[in-house]
């Protein structure tokens, strides 16, 4: 049957602006972060490589750190059972 499905997609969207900004302020500042981490990273004499690799892994776990609360928080008003 697929009545679980449509019930899954179907009004009210818990949590749905919490994870739309969540996902949209994590990307912006992980592109951003990268982008300007580079910079700073060659304009301190680091290697190409390192530059390039060091500051999206740095943001995107600190990104990651931030986001999980606020992914729970949107999964607990979802109310799964």
């Amino acid at each position: 049957s697929l009545a679980p499905y449509f019930y899954a997609f179907s009004p009210p969207y818990k949590g749905l602006g919490a994870t739309v900004m969540g996902m949209s302020w994590a990307r912006a500042s992980i592109f951003y972060g990268s982008d300007r981490g580079k910079e700073i990273l060659e304009s301190m004499g680091m290697s190409n490589t390192m530059a390039t690799v060091l500051p999206p892994l740095f943001v995107s776990t600190a990104v990651q750190c931030v986001n999980m609360p606020l992914v729970r928080a949107t999964i607990m008003l979802q109310n799964p059972q």
